[in-house]
């Protein structure tokens, strides 16, 4: 379903929202729209044709850079569990864009935690994803290794230790009893 073909309200409701965010919408996006409007046809030394040939060299590229990092996390990616809930560890440092999310989709999408090489120095990130109601880091503050924990709990970060250490870390995090988040 389109926005242009139904309306963005429309669209919202068919897509399960209560409105449509209009704040999402790009003025990049719109201003092409528009100048798309205006020509009848687009041939090469066109400004739009330009633009349009360097997206597409751009996406091409982006997705093969996706590809090789899904590929690269697939083969140092370990799946684990602490204190009861799932544990993703990516042995290096993430590299930047979605591909630990989609590899997380892939491999394991009922994992609460992630733990990679932090790429700002020695140590761990420990991450909470989808803040999962069972892990809290920030009850890790002050504890031996910890260097930083989040004050809303949902990431930590450690000194220099083992991944055994670190892991140690993450069980410490889980609640042992989940509580409704009205208590």
């Amino acid at each position: 379903m389109t926005i242009d073909a139904r309306g963005p309200f429309a669209w919202a409701k068919g897509a399960g929202l209560r409105s449509f965010p209009f704040e999402l919408l790009s003025p990049v996006e719109a201003f092409l729209l528009e100048e798309f409007s205006e020509e009848s046809e687009l041939r090469p030394g066109h400004t739009l044709w330009g633009m349009l040939e360097s997206l597409g060299r751009s996406l091409v590229r982006q997705a093969r850079n996706l590809a090789q990092a899904i590929e690269h996390l697939r083969a140092t990616t370990l799946s684990t569990e602490c204190g009861g809930v799932g544990v993703l560890v990516y042995e290096g440092v993430l590299p930047a864009g979605p591909a630990a999310g989609l590899l997380r989709k892939e491999l394991y999408p009922e994992a609460a935690i992630q733990v990679s090489r932090d790429g700002r120095g020695p140590g761990w990130a420990l991450f909470r994803y989808d803040d999962h109601p069972a892990v809290d880091f920030f009850v890790l503050g002050g504890q031996p290794g910890v260097v930083f924990a989040h004050p809303v709990g949902f990431m930590c970060k450690t000194a220099e230790m083992p991944l055994a250490a670190a892991l140690a870390l993450c069980a410490r995090a889980v609640k042992s009893t989940i509580f409704p988040a009205s208590m």
